[in-house]
């Protein structure tokens, strides 16, 4: 009789079948009548596959390895985080300077107006005629 999944046989015969030794992490063992200690084994559905994660390591753990290590994740994390601050510092300080170039007046003064503005008295003016040779 073959040992059933997750265990070997050292010999052909009535050997007495053994528990597999090499399982990782968050994995199962695939396949009956093993020769060997190191039974097949594959990661959990849910886990990045043993092709790529050999450990069958957490997806956390994966994908913290895959970028550094906890060393690397603080860097990244960290230049995320100070890239996002630049970017809000610069979207702010634009909208101030926006709100003061609405506040300041123009050059040619179109947007103030003083207290003692009145407006100017029309003059008179020289009717025009077809027929005239003057100019207006």
């Amino acid at each position: 009789m073959p040992c059933p999944i997750g265990n070997f046989k050292e010999d052909f015969g009535n050997g007495q079948c053994l528990p597999c030794q090499n399982k990782e992490g968050n994995s199962y063992y695939t396949k009956t009548g093993e020769e060997k200690y190191l039974c097949e084994f594959e990661c959990e559905s849910s886990l990045v596959p043993k092709k790529l994660n050999p450990s069958c390591l957490s997806n956390f753990d994966y994908y913290t390895n895959y970028l550094g290590g906890l060393y690397g994740v603080i860097v990244i994390s960290t230049s995320i985080l100070v890239l996002i601050i630049f970017i809000l510092k610069k979207i702010v300080f634009q909208e101030k300077a926006l709100k003061n170039i609405l506040r300041q007046p123009t050059s040619n003064n179109l947007g103030r107006v003083t207290k003692d503005f009145t407006p100017k008295t029309p003059g008179k003016f020289k009717r025009a005629s077809f027929h005239s040779s003057e100019p207006w």
